[in-house]
């Protein structure tokens, strides 16, 4: 069983993946064969704030930089029909202070940080590489991730794809449908209070 608020006395970290229609998106698709080419983290129950690199203006592909996503507005809003998985890692609360710490620090000389563009195809011929503040989406997720203490790396972050966070088993899918079904979700629970049973099947909510 899990909250919105994490007031079972857990400390959650989640991790929200996508796909969504635009060329670059469908590029990466091609490249990987993966279902969801984009993926975000945040410490929110309801997804209010995630963090990511991604375009920065939505209605073009590029400048492309580190950048807060939300459910409700933007990009994630015009996209309410693409695909998403909402994945969340148990913690310790320190832990979840210091990547909620981290988050806001780099977001704050957001300048500094640029997209690895070139970093995308070197993932894809699996050649890792590290370049001082560059990262893609998944490259910076895995290295927040591993840096403040969540999880331990199988491969270098500059070779994670969004679909290798399914692989992590301190991971869990809590939802799987659209961005839309993701949001009318949260917004239901938020609205009636209510503890969400899990499966113990499949530790899956589908929309």
């Amino acid at each position: 069983m899990i909250t919105l608020n994490d007031d079972a006395g857990e400390s959650l970290i989640y991790v929200l993946l996508m796909r969504s229609n635009p060329l670059f998106s469908r590029f990466i698709k091609i490249m990987t064969g993966g279902k969801y080419t984009h993926s975000s983290i945040g410490v929110q129950a309801d997804c209010g704030t995630m963090y990511s690199f991604a375009r920065i203006h939505s209605h073009l592909p590029l400048p492309a930089g580190f950048v807060k996503e939300h459910l409700n507005s933007g990009i994630l809003k015009k996209c309410s029909n693409a695909p998403c998985a909402l994945l969340r890692i148990r913690v310790s609360p320190e832990v979840k202070i210091r990547l909620a710490d981290e988050l806001e620090k780099m977001f704050k000389v957001r300048n500094r940080y640029r997209y690895n563009l070139a970093g995308t195809f070197q993932c894809y011929f699996n050649h890792p590489a590290e370049r001082k503040d560059k990262f893609f989406c998944s490259q910076f997720v895995a290295h927040t991730l591993c840096t403040t203490g969540a999880i331990k790396l199988f491969k270098p972050a500059s070779l994670y794809k969004p679909m290798d966070f399914f692989k992590q088993p301190e991971l869990e899918v809590c939802y799987e449908g659209t961005l839309g079904g993701l949001s009318a979700f949260i917004n239901k629970k938020i609205k009636n209070k209510q503890i969400v049973e899990i499966s113990d099947q499949t530790d899956v909510i589908s929309a």
